[in-house]
């Protein structure tokens, strides 16, 4: 079942190594074959590209409705409790339309 309103991101921190970057494209393949074909795709706080606000703005183009952030850290550090809040709130600013 194809769901074009809504879109996942899967939110890392970012590493300069792109072998460290590429697992996190392998969960997210892991994903998409779960969800059929919604929209699955990466992004990441820093360090590496695409940046959050980045996917996001795929996500909305493509005509996502709702865009679930799936923060994937081991801990709940200074990033999931401060910076990506902060980031959503621009989002959502940015893209009034959408759910995030």
């Amino acid at each position: 079942m194809q769901d074009t309103h809504t879109a996942v991101i899967l939110l890392g921190h970012g590493s300069r190594l792109p072998e460290a970057n590429a697992a996190l494209d392998g969960v997210a393949r892991q994903v998409a074959a779960l969800l059929g074909e919604t929209r699955v795709e990466v992004a990441f706080l820093q360090m590496a590209q695409p940046g959050l606000a980045a996917a996001a703005d795929r996500g909305a183009a493509a005509g996502a409705r709702t865009v679930v952030i799936v923060p994937f850290f081991l801990f709940p550090g200074a990033h999931v409790r401060d910076d990506i809040p902060h980031e959503l709130e621009q989002l959502r600013l940015r893209h009034p339309g959408v759910t995030f």
